[in-house]
């Protein structure tokens, strides 16, 4: 399945490659730790804090969601290879396959759907590829069923004791184009916006780079006016920190 490229917009370095912007498609930067197998599936732990099953719905605006990242934890640790083999055959879930590539976790596909969900030994589950809340939403109840249908957790809507990370959205990717804007010359765009909040390597990566003031949010401009936003963890930002570019840059 292909995934829409996003950044994460804490990275520690100014510089972003090509390498850098793929690596976070699908984790939205979260790390996947790996932990002690239990027994068949897992071995419960205690204090954990509550489940806040509450997703945001989306609003029409001038920009569209791309994908969404959001994950949460559980506080058991798990043998995937168990898992996998049952997981399989759940109310659901189309497959589930046991991947080592890049760490010890679990790649889940859903019937029909094109979301795809991670579960990670260490109890962290995430899913990503997927274009609407309510999507989210449909791939979450989803798997906590499928989950509770081997035992792993109570029920779909685990209790409190079972929870380390509540689930919420962790990374939203829009896309949006500038107005009129097409043949942009980005290395004027680069000067109009400051530099020094900029990055322009066309021979790295045909976007330019732009990360506002006073925001969690990165910006992917092209010559042709289409822009990522990413960074962010709703849509609403992302539609004002559209306008505030349009804005800046008197296009409105």
């Amino acid at each position: 399945m292909e995934l829409v490229n996003s950044i994460h917009s804490s990275y520690a370095e100014r510089r972003i490659t090509t390498r850098t912007l793929l690596k976070s498609i699908t984790t939205g930067g979260l790390t996947l730790q790996t932990p002690l197998h239990g027994k068949r599936y897992c071995l419960p732990k205690s204090n954990a804090s509550s489940m806040d099953d509450t997703v945001q719905e989306s609003q029409s605006s001038e920009i569209e969601i791309a994908n969404i990242v959001a994950s949460g934890k559980f506080d058991v640790e798990l043998d995937l290879a168990n898992v996998a083999e049952d997981l399989r055959n759940a109310k659901g879930i189309e497959n589930a396959e046991h991947s080592r590539r890049s760490g010890n976790r679990l790649l889940i596909h859903f019937s029909n759907r094109d979301t795809l969900g991670i579960l990670a030994p260490s109890g962290v589950y995430m899913f990503t590829g997927v274009d609407s809340y309510e999507e989210l939403e449909y791939a979450k109840s989803e798997l906590l069923s499928a989950l509770a249908e081997l035992g792993i957790i109570s029920s779909s809507n685990p209790a409190s004791e079972e929870i380390i990370d509540p689930f919420q959205v962790q990374n939203v990717v829009c896309t949006a184009e500038l107005k009129d804007q097409e043949g942009l010359n980005l290395n004027q765009l680069a000067i109009n916006l400051g530099l020094e909040k900029t990055e322009y390597e066309p021979e790295q990566f045909p976007g330019l780079v732009y990360r506002p003031d006073n925001s969690s949010c990165t910006i992917l401009v092209f010559s042709s006016g289409k822009m990522v936003i990413t960074g962010i963890d709703n849509e609403k930002t992302a539609q004002k920190e559209l306008e505030r570019l349009q804005q800046k840059l008197d296009l409105r």
